[in-house]
């Protein structure tokens, strides 16, 4: 059920993008999924620089927890988290 779900999602994520990216509308998840894969890919959070303008704007506040959480791992390849 949950992947249908992920699907359905992914499918209307054009719309949500061209229809003024209401929170929790059709493709938000999967618009605040790419966003928190975007910066984890990017590093964007491992610095303590500030975040670009607008950078998560009309996304819930995981698109900063995650990203900042994982940067702060060490990277340690013995580590087991």
């Amino acid at each position: 059920m949950y992947q249908v779900k992920q699907l359905l999602d992914a499918i209307a994520f054009p719309f949500y993008s061209a229809t003024g990216k209401r929170p929790w509308a059709p493709g938000y998840f999967t618009a605040k999924k790419k966003c928190i894969e975007g910066a984890v890919q990017r590093e964007l959070l491992s610095s303590d620089a500030a975040l670009p303008s607008g950078y998560g704007f009309r996304l819930d506040e995981r698109v900063v927890e995650y990203p900042w959480v994982l940067s702060r791992i060490p990277v340690d390849p013995g580590l087991k988290v």
